[in-house]
């Protein structure tokens, strides 16, 4: 079951739902990382075999883990950013123009139906980005 990987490999994330390295077949582990290489596909693995994939440290590994799960974390923001952007926008203007009624006025602008479409809207599209990034 020994896999060998020649490019550096990108982490995808952490799960606890998968509990056997596909590297070394250990089983019974908390959880494992799944990675995607070039040549293999997903790979699950364990902390130790990414360690002795990569030929790093225990401590080179975790600051790698790190910066891949931070680096995911950041393209995740800037997808929804760039799928939301518009129809925040929209919701910035109506706020606006909310802002400039009497107070007896803008209490019903929080209930028309286009502002509750609109944050409906960017609600769904972020559950659907989450998804994407959830292993």
């Amino acid at each position: 079951m020994e896999t060998h990987v020649t490019i550096k490999p990108k982490i995808l994330g952490f799960t606890d739902s998968r509990c056997e390295c596909d590297r070394c077949g250990k089983t019974n582990l908390k959880g494992t990382y799944c990675i995607e290489t070039p040549d293999q596909g997903l790979l699950y693995l364990g902390s130790t075999c990414i360690s002795r994939l990569m030929e790093y440290s225990s401590k080179e590994t975790t600051k790698f883990i790190k910066s891949e799960k931070e680096l995911r974390r950041k393209q995740k923001q800037a997808e929804i950013k760039a799928a939301t952007q518009h129809l925040e926008d929209q919701m910035q203007v109506m706020r606006e123009e909310q802002a400039a009624l009497p107070s007896t006025e803008q209490e019903y602008l929080l209930g028309i139906p286009s502002y509750r479409k609109l944050w409906n809207k960017i609600t769904e599209i972020k559950a659907e980005i989450e998804k994407n990034y959830t292993l």
